[in-house]
């Protein structure tokens, strides 16, 4: 097994033992729906939804955003996704503006590891409307 692999799945493990560990999996998540990279807005997005789905009250919801700095740090210096600024264009704006885009560095890996994952398949099914 190699060494991502070993780090997603100690996070995995220890999901349930403190927030920092939880939070980073729901940003794998979010990742594996949206197949590996996203704009920051677009992560938000999703993980606002994995939130609902999974029961978080409004005010979890807020706590947990206002810890994601944190946890989108630590999944970096783990190497598991890489965080950048980059370029982003709009059709309705004139000039594009430099916003945060996070990527997966091993796609594959990850969605094997979360393969099978109850939050991802209600995610899943609700977005198609089951």
């Amino acid at each position: 097994m190699e060494s991502f692999d070993l780090q997603v799945k100690e996070i995995k493990d220890r999901e349930k033992e403190k927030e920092l560990y939880s939070l980073s999996c729901d940003i794998l998540r979010a990742l594996v729906i949206l197949y590996g990279s996203a704009w920051h807005d677009e992560l938000l997005t999703t993980l606002s939804e994995l939130w609902s789905l999974g029961g978080f009250s409004l005010e979890d919801r807020i706590e947990r955003e206002k810890n994601l700095e944190e946890a989108l740090k630590f999944l970096n210096s783990k190497g598991i996704i890489k965080s950048e600024k980059r370029m982003r264009g709009y059709l309705e704006r004139e000039k594009a503006s430099e916003e945060p885009f996070h990527t997966v560095l091993k796609l594959s890996s990850l969605i094997r590891l979360f393969s099978g994952d109850a939050l991802i398949n209600r995610y899943r099914r609700a977005s198609m409307g089951y």
